[in-house]
C-alpha cells in the first residue's frame, strides 16, 4: 500500500512540474541541451556593488547530463547568452544552475 502512495504522489509531483514548466519556463539551452527552465534573479545581499545573482531551475534535467561551471548557457527569448557561474546543485528536488 505505501509503495502505490509513493507511487502516485511522485506522479503527481512530476505532472505538476510539467505544469510549471509549461505554464512560466522559458527554453534554454546549456552545454547543447534544450531544456525547459525557470529563470530568476534576486539582488546579492554581500556584494559591494548592487549586483543580481541569476539561476536557472530544472525540473527535468537530461539523464546522465551533469553540468559545470563555464558551460555556455543561451536563453533565446531574452537575447542572452552567459555562461554557470558555479556548480549546480539540487534543492526540493529541482536542479538549480547559478548563472552569470
Amino acid at each position: 500500500m505505501t509503495g502505490e502512495i509513493g507511487g502516485r504522489w511522485q506522479r503527481a509531483a512530476t505532472r505538476l512540474n510539467a505544469a510549471v514548466d509549461n505554464a512560466l519556463g522559458v527554453p534554454v539551452i546549456i552545454a547543447g541541451h534544450p531544456l525547459v527552465a525557470l529563470y530568476d534573479e534576486e539582488p546579492d545581499a554581500f556584494a559591494q556593488v548592487a549586483t543580481m545573482l541569476r539561476s536557472l531551475t530544472v525540473s527535468s534535467p537530461p539523464p546522465g547530463v551533469r553540468f559545470k561551471s563555464g558551460d555556455k548557457v543561451e536563453i533565446p527569448r531574452m537575447s542572452l547568452v552567459t555562461s554557470v557561474r558555479e556548480p549546480p546543485f539540487t534543492r526540493s528536488g529541482q536542479l538549480v544552475i547559478p548563472i552569470k
